[in-house]
């Protein structure tokens, strides 16, 4: 087709703006791409890296080879995917507990947000305590545990049973202490020691048995008795009362005693510090028992009483071992009596024989006083010279009886005090084996009434 010149010139300016035109939205179509490519740039940082890559690879992949072309596919979709990959990431850190950004922590991690438990875990542990303590009837009774700095107090389960249970540091060693006490924590019954290390699991079990509790050595009183025992027998731990049952024997015993016709006799024994009256169980044996100090040397007196205990009519005194085991068995008899040293009316005769012969102990109605001629036979019947050269002598033997005594310092005879003359002494005490009791009694009554002389 022939063109013109102006057509050449209107064709020419056709081209040059649709070149400018083609060129100029070429332009504006690459400034759109950068402006997103810097938009996913930013989103990359606070979120997963995987859901930006799916949406922004399909770009990548294809490449855009004509000016133009994906403008309408790509704008779109870019800015929604960014707008959905902002709400999957909001959620994320929501979810996960992260508080900042940048802490460290992976978000949409699983772990995320357990280090802080993690570490509280790590550094303490619920340590719970079953307790048995010893048995024992009481409304006012509690357990404390110590562990440390650390102070507890225990609930009652059932029975001796009771629980602990607390939180302690991981991985610890201190001294454990329970102390098992009764009236309101006034006093220790027992206690239980040891040196406890915690582990490192999130808990754990500690039993502890009634027979690790030492009860032994609370004894607030210093009796010898535990405040355990003295609560189970009924005593009080805080006051020294006689020993407690468990360190105690039985002591059974009988007596024989002098023979008298009596209906107002009666038998007392001193067992130590413990005072028994025994019974009468037949003829002149009576009998009785006591509890008294194991292992122990207790001494005894035993008085027998007529006119229902006022008027003494012999006694003796003597000692007893007890033993450790049981009960045990003890007899006295008639000849340890002592019943010539009693005469309430001083009339040389003594309480036994008066009421033997039914004459009144409480009056003096002697006829016949004491002389020294019958004490002299009694000497001479014996066998007294034998042994003491200077009671050979019978012309001198009243001057010597009321002489010193040569060994001891003491006077053979104190006339009107028998119980300050030796010779007295010596009758009732060794040598009454040898005189037997109606020596010992004549001479008691000769001194009692001045030992006379003939």
């Amino acid at each position: 087709m022939n063109l013109s010149v102006k057509n050449l010139l209107q064709l020419f300016r056709l081209t040059t703006t649709t070149t400018a035109c083609a060129l100029f939205l070429a332009a504006c179509s690459g400034s759109g791409d950068s402006q997103n490519s810097e938009a996913n740039d930013v989103n990359v940082t606070d979120v997963p890296a995987t859901p930006v890559s799916d949406v922004t690879n399909p770009v990548v992949d294809d490449g855009v080879s004509a000016i133009g072309q994906e403008d309408n596919s790509t704008s779109a979709p870019v800015a929604d995917s960014t707008n959905d990959n902002n709400v999957v990431a909001n959620d994320v850190e929501t979810n996960a507990g992260v508080s900042e950004p940048g802490s460290g922590s992976s978000i949409g991690s699983t772990n995320a947000g357990t280090p802080d438990t993690g570490s509280l875990a790590s550094v303490a542990t619920r340590v719970d305590f079953n307790i048995t303590v010893p048995a024992l009837v009481s409304d006012s009774l509690q357990v404390q545990l110590t562990w440390g700095d650390r102070e507890l107090s225990a609930a009652w389960v059932v029975d001796e049973t009771w629980a602990i249970t607390g939180e302690f540091p991981s991985d610890t060693e201190n001294l454990l202490n329970v102390s098992f006490l009764d009236r309101n924590g006034a006093v220790v019954l027992g206690s239980y020691e040891t040196s406890y290390r915690t582990g490192t699991s999130p808990s754990e079990t500690v039993e502890i048995f009634a027979d690790q509790f030492d009860t032994s050595r609370w004894d607030v009183d210093g009796d010898g008795v535990s405040n355990l025992d003295e609560s189970i027998a009924g005593t009080d731990p805080l006051a020294a009362p006689a020993p407690s049952v468990a360190n105690l024997i039985r002591v059974d015993f009988g007596v024989t005693v002098p023979a008298i016709m009596s209906d107002e006799l009666q038998l007392q024994l001193q067992w130590g510090d413990e005072e028994v009256q025994a019974a009468w169980f037949g003829d002149e044996f009576w009998t009785g028992f006591v509890d008294l100090p194991v292992d122990t040397l207790v001494p005894v007196t035993i008085t027998f009483f007529d006119r229902n205990g006022e008027l003494p009519i012999g006694d003796f005194e003597s000692s007893y071992q007890t033993g450790n085991n049981g009960s045990e068995y003890v007899q006295f008899e008639s000849h340890q009596f002592n019943t010539f040293r009693f005469d309430d009316d001083v009339d040389g005769v003594s309480n036994f024989s008066e009421l033997r012969t039914e004459t009144n102990p409480l009056v003096n109605d002697s006829s016949t006083p004491v002389t020294f001629e019958s004490v002299q036979a009694k000497f001479s019947e014996n066998r007294c010279a034998r042994c003491h050269s200077n009671f050979r002598n019978t012309d001198e033997l009243y001057d010597t009886l009321l002489s010193l005594s040569s060994r001891d310092e003491q006077s053979y005879v104190v006339p009107f005090e028998p119980d300050e003359s030796y010779l007295v002494e010596k009758l009732q005490g060794s040598m009454l084996r040898f005189g037997g009791a109606s020596m010992a009694e004549l001479v008691r009554a000769w001194i009692t009434l001045g030992a006379l002389d003939n």
